[in-house]
This record gives C-alpha cells, structure tokens and sequence, in this order.
C-alpha cells in the first residue's frame, strides 16, 4: 500500500482519531490511529474471531517505537492504555492490542 493510501485511511476527517502515546522510555507525542473496540469481530480467512481486547492500528512509520508496556491515551475518551502485543507491519499498517493494565 502506498504511503498516500496509509495516509488517507490515518486522516481524522474521515476514518480515525488522534491518540497521545508514549514509548517506553520515551517522550509522549500525537499520532492518529484506527480504533478497534473489544469483543468486535475479526475476519481472518474464512473464519470470524471474537478479540477480547481494544485494538489500535497505526502507521508502522509513526509507531515503531511502541513495544511492549508504551502507553496509549485515546484523546476523544481520556482512555488510558498499554501496548501488550505489537503486530507486524501489514501494508503500512500495524496493529497494536492493548490492554488497561500496565503490566
């Protein structure tokens, strides 16, 4: 996917919402990110998965540096959560699950 295409989708007019986040170890910055709510259902394949934790998807370019316990504030609600697991990148994309324990 192209960076424009990533861009678009990453526009807060349209699809997705500004998220405070802050690296382990790192200063705290804005980037705008795809929100995945909880027990929503996933495609993967032919088969239709239940996620039992919040999701964010962010540009892989603006969020390399969330590893593992990097905090997450979603702006629109005052939410505050922790990376537990940081997907790959997928077309530009990539996914983080988090959770409300900093853990």
């Amino acid at each position: 996917m192209a960076i424009l295409e990533v861009n678009i989708f990453l526009n807060t007019n349209d699809f997705a919402e500004p998220f405070t986040v802050t690296p382990v170890n790192g200063s705290a910055h804005t980037i705008n990110g795809l929100w995945r709510t909880e027990n929503s259902p996933q495609q993967i394949g032919d088969v239709t998965v239940i996620n039992d934790a919040p999701q964010v998807e962010f540009a892989t370019a603006d969020s390399l540096t969330l590893v593992k316990k990097s905090k997450v504030v979603r702006i629109g609600t005052n939410e505050t959560f922790y990376v537990i697991d940081a997907g790959l990148d997928v077309d530009g994309f990539t996914l983080k699950t988090l959770s409300r324990v900093s853990g």
